[in-house]
């Protein structure tokens, strides 16, 4: 969503005194403003936007410029998916109104526009092999001029037909992709879903076999669909706005007739056509176990670890240590490195600032 609103003098010096310090560091640098906390990254955003920010995997991605009177759109924001799972829309749209008007802007309804809004139907389909030439296109659309996949071995496991910022299908193979990332909230999402939703006997992530049906709607189709595009419009009107998108690609049975549009609709089309008719945002959410809390913070706290040893490596490398005395040089060098520097005031100064930003990471 973009914002049409002016910042605050006092947060845009915040930001901008936090994305110095994040510059010299080259990482993301917390701060807090008015009660909230912020994650203010090194660089600007794409599309002449000053500053890059977020509240962590669960929360809102920011973008943030001063407002003139030739750019009045002076916030962007985007939803992260976690968060959109386990909190839903409404939520979401709740907390990053609430920071904006905590922080001392003004806006009303008028002033906040979606600009793009994605919506999926995951499916599981154990025997599912994507074919793009049996997508049928509407006879005005152009899409088919735009069609990208991505094949492993034999198989297709991604297609994307269409193009942002007009209307897009994107279909791949989600548990795959969620394995190749080894997302654990994703893994432990799909796995809770798949047992007390649904019902199953599984015991194991990798049992399932999930395909993903994303329905995209960029701004040029949204502004087709409802005028002005506002939050209030498009949160009145989603699941028709969305119908109507899907009428746009449509996924058939092949037959031996040579006309394509003759073919039956495939009962996976039926079935994600018909979730999209039942979209609103009061679907059920999920949570975050305190379990699943802890194995992220482990992960995240494994990756550190192996980006120590990684540096170790180099640093003994570069040194000419032996192989066989690697173990001795790291536990001396470690040792060298932190035992004055854990006696400064600088150590406990940043200690307590990476404890603040650790909490703040995975705070749901």
């Amino acid at each position: 969503m973009s914002y049409r609103t002016a910042l605050p003098g006092g947060f845009l010096t915040a930001l901008g005194e936090a994305q110095a310090s994040a510059k010299s560091e080259n990482r993301a640098t917390l701060i807090r403003f008015n009660g909230f906390e912020l994650f203010i990254e090194p660089s600007g955003g794409q599309g002449g936007y000053a500053f890059r920010a977020h509240t962590g995997p669960f929360g809102l991605i920011w973008k943030f410029r001063e407002a003139t009177t030739k750019s009045p759109w002076s916030v962007h924001v985007k939803f992260r998916a976690h968060g959109l799972a386990i909190k839903g829309p409404l939520k979401m749209k709740e907390e990053a109104d609430g920071f904006l008007l905590t922080i001392g802007c003004k806006f009303e309804s008028i002033d906040v526009r979606v600009s793009r809004a994605d919506y999926a139907v995951d499916m599981l389909l154990g025997d599912f092999h994507l074919n793009t030439g049996n997508f049928v296109f509407h006879s005005r659309s152009k899409v088919s001029e735009y069609i990208e996949r991505i094949r492993i071995g034999d198989e297709y496991t991604y297609a994307r037909i269409g193009r942002l910022p007009g209307k897009q299908l994107c279909v791949y193979d989600k548990s795959g992709a969620v394995s190749e990332k080894n997302d654990s909230l994703w893994k432990q999402f799909y796995f809770d879903f798949a047992r007390q939703r649904l019902g199953l006997v599984v015991n194991e992530f990798s049992e399932l076999k999930i395909w993903r049906f994303e329905l995209r709607a960029g701004k040029q189709f949204l502004d087709k669909q409802i005028k002005p595009r506002t939050w209030d419009s498009f949160a009145k009107e989603v699941s028709p706005i969305y119908q109507r998108l899907a009428q746009s690609f449509k996924l058939k049975l092949p037959q031996r007739d040579d006309n394509r549009t003759r073919w039956p609709l495939d009962p996976i089309w039926i079935e994600v056509v018909s979730e999209v008719s039942k979209l609103t945002f009061n679907q059920k959410t999920t949570g975050v176990s305190d379990a699943l809390l802890r194995k992220l913070r482990q992960e995240y706290s494994d990756g550190l670890d192996k980006q120590l040893v990684g540096l170790l490596l180099s640093s003994a490398a570069c040194e000419g240590i032996d192989s066989q005395d690697f173990s001795r040089f790291a536990r001396d060098r470690i040792s060298l490195l932190t035992e004055d520097y854990s006696k400064s005031a600088a150590f406990r100064e940043r200690y307590v600032k990476r404890r603040a930003e650790f909490a703040a990471q995975y705070k749901i």
